[in-house]
């Protein structure tokens, strides 16, 4: 799963905006539309936020890709 499908499945999953996916991350708006639209690529900072939250909120992406 691309980062960008992560992001949009996060969103949909705990039902955000991309203000308040933002917020919990730590991020701008901006940064989460440039991931969205896989315009760029998180830092490492970022992405261990990113796992952080996910982790948080019992999100794991091994169990969806398991799935397709």
């Amino acid at each position: 799963m691309e980062f960008s499908e992560q992001i949009l499945y996060i969103r949909s999953k705990n039902n955000l905006s991309q203000m308040a996916l933002a917020k919990e991350l730590h991020v701008s708006y901006a940064t989460i539309s440039l991931w969205k639209n896989s315009k760029s690529n998180p830092t490492k900072k970022e992405l261990l936020s990113f796992k952080k939250y996910c982790k948080q909120e019992l999100i794991d992406f091994k169990e969806i890709e398991d799935e397709r």
